[in-house]
């Protein structure tokens, strides 16, 4: 019975540790339906992102610069490992270095991870069309939206989940509003989407970041 007893013991002081371990963050994703999953340091109020790390079973609440984040409301998912959740639209934005960080509020304790820098939405760069989905090699392609400046990269879908890279055209300038990109030769294109990628700077908190930008366009054929 007393080695029982002392099993027993063993088994729930194991258990007491486990749950007692702190919180942690170590990266940060987006994960939406129209992005695909991946690692990123910024984000948009009403987007979902997921808190990858460790110690989230007790989870209190979280905090976005200052903002109190009730997850009663906002948590899509939770587990010991990793927390999904909302932005809700009235978070603080990210006005000065010390406002650019995420909080975990556990039963056992807290954590930060920064610097994470929150956007406000008018400055959200979005791919609202491009010129033609049949694409010809050696041909421009016109890519409309807003807040496209600093591209440095454009793609194009490729077989298997790949993506072709395009040169932007010596004949045209770039602006926030439309990038100009000569379709490549010999590629042969598949369902998926264009993409952008961004290297922007954030001059109030002093912030240098590589965003993306993925088209609502999927069918792009030659």
């Amino acid at each position: 019975m007393k080695r029982y007893i002392l099993i027993a013991a063993a088994a729930i002081a194991v258990l007491s540790c486990k749950e007692s371990v702190a919180p942690e963050i170590d990266q940060v994703w987006i994960n939406m339906t129209d992005f695909p999953v991946e690692k990123v340091d910024y984000a948009y109020p009403e987007q979902t992102l997921c808190l990858y790390g460790k110690g989230f079973t007790g989870l209190q609440y979280i905090e976005l610069n200052g903002t109190h984040i009730d997850v009663s409301t906002t948590l899509v998912y939770d587990t010991d490992v990793n927390i999904t959740f909302r932005i809700p639209e009235d978070v603080r934005i990210s006005d000065a270095p010390e406002n650019m960080y995420i909080k975990v509020v556990t039963s056992v304790g807290e954590c930060e991870y920064a610097p994470f820098l929150i956007k406000p939405a008018a400055v959200q760069p979005v791919i609202t069309s491009v010129s033609s989905t049949i694409l010809v090699p050696g041909t421009l392609l016109t890519v409309s939206g807003r807040n496209l400046d600093g591209a440095r990269e454009v793609y194009l879908p490729a077989p298997f989940d790949g993506k072709v890279l395009c040169s932007f055209s010596p004949e045209h300038e770039n602006t926030s509003d439309a990038l100009y990109v000569i379709i490549p030769e010999g590629c042969s294109f598949a369902t998926g989407q264009l993409s952008v990628i961004m290297e922007k700077t954030d001059e109030t908190c002093s912030f240098s970041y590589v965003e993306k930008v993925y088209s609502d366009i999927y069918d792009f054929i030659n």
